[in-house]
């Protein structure tokens, strides 16, 4: 399983330099004049391939959904499937414009769209649902099992316009310069096709914290800033930052990194899970109840950093059964905190799949994972202490390991 970040070449929006970005890129450095940026987008970012073409005017942009992120199924008998995918799909049916767009976008250094691109961009007729469910379907007959459950967790959405003219009525691949369609029908005319001109503005917003004025700190992926002056979380959203409360576990030990997971209370149809006396049924932990384990809360855990799927799962899965009792201390730890990479709205999707991982015995499971219901709370970031043991990061009262190198490469997915 490999992971590739599309390459994008855009412009510092304080100086005009030129800057080189990846997809999963928020925190912009101009190493030019040195101010730092964030990238924001309301709903995804659209992206067009490069071409040399000097008639602007006469190209028409194809859009493609491209989708990258994994597929878990739960499939009889208690067995959780997990694929990485990394596609393209056409956003409108129309068989004389390519399928998809293969292995294009990742060879080239696409630009983002704004209005001032020249061309006219065809509008998209599929929305992401529909590209989905044809997904799944493309992935399930490979499957010797029906699924039972399905989900797409982690997944990185974006439109990609590629170019395209008409000459002598063929159909031209403007960034290839060669006929894709050597006979267009002459019911299509590929300029009157629904579109026009775009009007998507990409927007970027002050790492300056709000509350002091200090510089958030943050790796270019960051999905949530740190002020390191006021011991503040702050999280991007739309033209602003919003303060992003955050906790940590006690650690007698002093630690090399903080690594963050989300924390969510969530209400269930159909089980009772509710506290970690219905935890030690549900899952049938080798212990007896204990008084005071009906008065504490059960709480779903996820890594807020991405990983492998197996690994995200073996998190997800060990502290969720673990759950975590002690206190948690309101501060921000002194050494170094994992970057936030994996957001609350995907550890969401991830709840089903985590509790299917878990519950017993797997006949009731199959009975009912279909009709579950899980609906969430509440949540908070809570960071917990991992050591330094060479090549990889340890916390044994979890029995948590991951090798350093893998967990950078999980950052591509």
């Amino acid at each position: 399983m490999s992971g590739f970040n599309l390459s994008i070449a855009h412009q510092c929006p304080q100086c005009g330099a030129p800057v080189d970005l990846t997809e999963t890129d928020h925190v912009v450095n101009c190493a030019y004049c040195r101010v730092k940026s964030y990238l924001v987008q309301k709903d995804y970012f659209r992206y067009m391939l490069p071409h040399d073409q000097d008639h602007e005017k006469d190209l028409v942009y194809f859009p493609y959904w491209r989708f990258k992120g994994t597929m878990f199924s739960y499939v009889i008998p208690d067995t959780i499937n997990k694929r990485f995918m990394d596609i393209s799909h056409q956003a409108l049916p129309l068989d004389i414009f390519p399928a998809s767009l293969g292995l294009r976008p990742q060879a080239l250094k696409l630009k983002f769209i704004t209005p001032e691109t020249a061309g006219r961009f065809i509008e998209p007729k599929l929305d992401m649902k529909q590209i989905m469910d044809f997904i799944k379907i493309r992935f399930n007959c490979s499957l010797k099992t029906k699924p039972l459950y399905q989900e797409f967790i982690g997944e990185n959405l974006s439109m990609l316009y590629a170019p395209f003219y008409e000459k002598q009525g063929k159909l031209m691949d403007a960034v290839l310069d060669e006929p894709v369609f050597k006979h267009i029908p002459q019911d299509i005319n590929v300029y009157e096709i629904n579109g026009g001109k775009p009007g998507w503005q990409i927007k970027f917003i002050s790492t300056l914290c709000p509350e002091c004025g200090w510089d958030l700190d943050g790796e270019s992926d960051a999905l949530v800033m740190v002020c390191r002056n006021c011991h503040t979380l702050w999280q991007p959203y739309e033209k602003r930052t919003i303060k992003l409360p955050f906790k940590k576990l006690p650690s007698d030990k002093k630690p090399a990194i903080w690594l963050p997971f989300w924390r969510i209370k969530a209400e269930m149809s159909d089980i009772k899970l509710e506290n970690f006396e219905d935890l030690i049924k549900i899952a049938n932990l080798p212990r007896v109840a204990q008084k005071g384990d009906d008065k504490a809360g059960f709480y779903f855990w996820t890594p807020a950093f991405k990983l492998l799927p197996r690994y995200f799962l073996i998190f997800s899965h060990r502290v969720t059964l673990s759950q975590p009792r002690e206190t948690l201390v309101d501060e921000m730890p002194e050494e170094a905190l994992g970057t936030v990479t994996f957001p609350v709205t995907e550890a969401v999707k991830s709840l089903k799949i985590n509790l299917a991982g878990f519950m017993k015995p797997a006949r009731v499971l199959e009975s009912i994972i279909q009709d579950i219901y899980i609906r969430p709370r509440k949540y908070l970031l809570v960071y917990l202490p991992f050591e330094d043991q060479g090549h990889e990061l340890v916390n044994l009262e979890y029995k948590l390991a991951i090798n350093k190198n893998m967990m950078m490469h999980s950052r591509n997915l």
